[in-house]
């Protein structure tokens, strides 16, 4: 079914600033870019060809707000946000993180208990009230190869520091729910917890942690950090650029599969680790930075799938280098001594594959 607000059509011919695309009954039409959509299609034009498909946005006579390249190849909004890295954004961190190792650590799996946490005081029935003891029991029956597994608890006093996280997270999201959410008008009976959502309209997938039935409201819960003055002791100061990008993706997901006004749904972001609460506004110049590392993604995946073959595999993966994703320009010793060698473990050992 095609959307109101929006239209599929096959990319023509791009001249200076006008895009000509056809329409699924042969159609040719033109549509007026702005400076940025142009340069967009232009970073594109490696994977764009003839035929290829399109889906425009809000489009406003000969004009659109947004492009989506290949929407049918479905980026996760997770995998998505976390290509937003203090170094930049680079559409690489995205095959950088496939190829990597998947490893289970103690942030990982406290994000995990974090989840599992919520979900039951949201269904907490009050004559029982939830006990961090027969949790964290229950917790293990269920996700008994996770804890087992995870190297980091091997160590008796990283598991002990683990385990006083996880009571802390507890303690704070057992408050959030109680406090934080009547105050939101966060009725819990009205809660959805873990709603899935596929868009073939902005060719991306994900999972929400919270929902009101209603969709007036939705919340992401987030038990790792997030910006923080360190002057005063690591006080909260704003949401994190991966966070925030995660939570405008599911705004825009429900705004087009839901037909809403992006304005009509109020989005937070709780913070297990302070607690906090934070309402987020919707920035449509992020999103649009969003949207653009999408289909940047994807063109560089459909190049892999199209052309098959170790040479094209080898152009692109090469380019995976601290030095290349650092778009930022970050400097420090948190890069050079942290980040930048976790991410020059990839090349080394791709550059022993040729040998």
């Amino acid at each position: 079914m095609q959307n109101p607000k929006s239209m599929r059509v096959f990319f023509h011919s791009l001249e200076n600033e006008k895009l000509t695309a056809k329409t699924p009954d042969n159609q040719l039409l033109d549509f007026s870019c702005t400076e940025v959509q142009t340069r967009e299609l232009a970073d594109l034009s490696f994977a764009l060809r003839e035929g290829g498909v399109l889906n425009l946005l809000n489009i406003n006579g000969s004009e659109f707000e947004f492009l989506i390249f290949e929407p049918d190849y479905l980026i996760d909004i997770s995998s998505l946000a976390e290509c937003f890295k203090p170094y930049g954004a680079h559409p690489l961190n995205y095959s950088l993180s496939r190829m990597r190792n998947r490893t289970i650590t103690a942030p990982i799996l406290l994000g995990n208990i974090a989840n599992f946490f919520i979900d039951e005081f949201v269904n907490e029935d009050i004559t029982q009230p939830v006990e961090f003891v027969s949790t964290m029991k229950k917790l293990f029956r269920t996700a008994a190869f996770e804890c087992t597994a995870c190297e980091d608890l091997k160590n008796p006093k990283q598991e002990q520091e683990f385990f006083r996280n996880c009571y802390t997270h507890f303690k704070n999201i057992r408050y959030a729910v109680q406090h934080f959410f009547p105050k939101a008008d966060i009725d819990k009976d009205k809660i959805v917890l873990e709603p899935s959502f596929i868009s073939n309209v902005l060719g991306l997938q994900g999972r929400l942690d919270i929902m009101l039935c209603d969709f007036t409201k939705f919340i992401e819960l987030k038990s790792g950090k997030a910006v923080e003055d360190f002057r005063s002791g690591g006080t909260f100061i704003h949401s994190a650029e991966n966070h925030y990008m995660q939570m405008i993706l599911y705004l825009v997901v429900l705004e087009f599969n839901l037909n809403l006004p992006s304005d009509a749904v109020d989005s937070y972001l709780l913070y297990s680790k302070y607690p906090l609460l934070s309402k987020e506004k919707h920035s449509r110049t992020q999103l649009q930075k969003a949207l653009m590392l999408r289909n940047q993604i994807v063109a560089r995946e459909f190049i892999l799938h199209q052309q098959n073959d170790i040479a094209t595999a080898d152009a692109l993966l090469s380019g995976i280098s601290s030095e290349q994703l650092n778009s930022a320009q970050l400097t420090g010793k948190f890069f050079d001594n942290y980040l930048a060698p976790s991410i020059d473990q990839f090349p080394q050992a791709f550059s022993a594959l040729n040998e």
